[in-house]
């Protein structure tokens, strides 16, 4: 089973790297630029940046990459300002003068600390969050809007313990504190699991989050390529 999730992790990355170099080829039709400005959200920050820009690097390594942060909104800003060559971001944008090139379809899983009542439990469902002790990511970030809603969808009230805005600290404090977390599963890597002893339960409806990670770029960023 481990084996099975490492290969099908490896053809994600696969074929994510493709899409990230084909969105690339979009912006940049004319040539390929010796040094790209990128601002992404923090959450994509933490979750796919960091192996798209290995994987970049690694066939272009002139490429000076400079990279700039924020919330989704304000780097939406910037490619429009022209502050930024390309955004990151974990949504699907439809803005005036912007292009938007969906990456990958995202979608939240279920966290669990090694020995947790509910590992064992066959079937987990949105009633066993409520009044669950959770640590969730920091208010006013997609990923915390996209569970707030699934728990207003559901009327559900977790014990939210702590609200953090870095994945690895999440992963850390779960695994210290013994609480439940909900996380993207693109940030999820196996040896990430396995390091902190850590269990994913799936359930359909978190299925049912699916975000699109996109790249953005403005029409003056293209005529500029």
């Amino acid at each position: 089973k481990a084996g099975q999730i490492c290969y099908d992790h490896a053809l994600e990355k696969r074929h994510l790297e493709r899409k990230f170099k084909q969105a690339i080829h979009s912006y940049k039709a004319a040539g390929r630029p010796s040094s790209q400005t990128i601002g992404a959200s923090l959450t994509t920050l933490q979750a796919t940046l960091p192996d798209l820009v290995t994987d970049y690097l690694q066939e272009y390594p002139l490429t000076d990459i400079k990279l700039l942060t924020g919330k989704t909104h304000e780097i939406v800003s910037m490619v429009k300002d022209n502050k930024v060559d390309i955004g990151i971001v974990a949504s699907q944008i439809n803005a005036t003068s912007l292009h938007c090139e969906p990456l990958f379809d995202d979608h939240l899983c279920l966290v669990l600390p090694s020995g947790h009542p509910l590992i064992d439990q066959a079937e987990i469902t949105m009633r066993d969050l409520d009044e669950l002790p959770m640590i969730l990511f920091s208010k006013g970030t997609w990923y915390r809007i996209l569970m707030d809603e699934l728990f207003n969808r559901y009327t559900i009230f977790p014990n939210v313990q702590m609200e953090i805005d870095s994945f690895e600290a999440i992963i850390r404090l779960v695994s210290t504190c013994k609480t439940a977390t909900l996380l993207p599963k693109s940030y999820l890597r196996e040896d990430l699991i396995q390091n902190n002893e850590l269990v994913l339960r799936q359930l359909h409806e978190l299925e049912q989050t699916k975000r699109t990670t996109s790249l953005i770029y403005s029409d003056h960023s293209a005529d500029n390529a």
